[in-house]
């Protein structure tokens, strides 16, 4: 079975579909011990494949889709993020020693540490609400974005979660893949037997 997996999917399909509709192929493969109930083994098998094989291509198209997803709201929650902390800086300007308990200077740029600052700033922020009320800045906006950071880290979570699923269901497709090869083999070993003397019925089955 070479090729890309989509490839080998297709060999076998077709293979097993003329096995088991063209009267000659029947007789002859049955002759030898391809019997219709062995052909619905192979057919069980290669069903597992493609099952599989749709179930992986999910996970990685949905991880893909996440990712993305993710990218663009850590970049706005981010950016809103810098502009409270600027907002802030400006209206706490008489009271730097307040500012820098928010501990946001100087802010880091790596994911889980910013993450941990903004929700530390989000929560001692809002000892100044009435000085931020003159600055256009609400209780519900600062909530707003501390929500949107709550959610990065579903998201987030949810990646790790698709990721192993993604590399579980990687690992289930190929090893009915194997079981499925190692049933091709025996078949097509039968086939050459069967029809060592119709290589256009071999050809039927694929086999050149």
């Amino acid at each position: 079975m070479p090729g890309s997996i989509p490839k080998k999917i297709a060999l076998a399909q077709s293979a097993l579909y003329n096995a088991n509709e063209h009267p000659e192929i029947k007789a002859r493969l049955k002759k030898y011990g391809m019997t219709a109930e062995e052909i619905k083994k192979g057919t069980a098998l290669l069903n597992t494949v493609v099952l599989q094989h749709h179930e992986k291509d999910d996970c990685y198209g949905e991880k893909k889709t996440l990712a993305a997803q993710l990218a663009r709201q850590t970049e706005e929650t981010r950016r809103q993020f810098r502009r409270h902390i600027d907002v802030v800086k400006i209206a706490l300007a008489d009271q730097p020693v307040a500012f820098n308990n928010l501990n946001v200077t100087p802010l880091s740029t790596k994911q889980d540490a910013w993450q941990a600052q903004a929700t530390y700033f989000y929560v001692k922020v809002t000892d100044y609400l009435d000085i931020l009320k003159d600055y256009k800045i609400s209780r519900e906006e600062l909530a707003q974005n501390q929500a949107n950071l709550d959610a990065l880290v579903t998201l987030r979570n949810r990646r790790k979660q698709l990721k192993g699923d993604a590399e579980e269901a990687t690992r289930s497709r190929d090893l009915s893949l194997r079981d499925l090869r190692l049933w091709m083999k025996e078949f097509y070993g039968i086939a050459r037997v069967a029809l060592a003397d119709k290589p256009q019925l071999l050809e039927v089955l694929g086999i050149k």
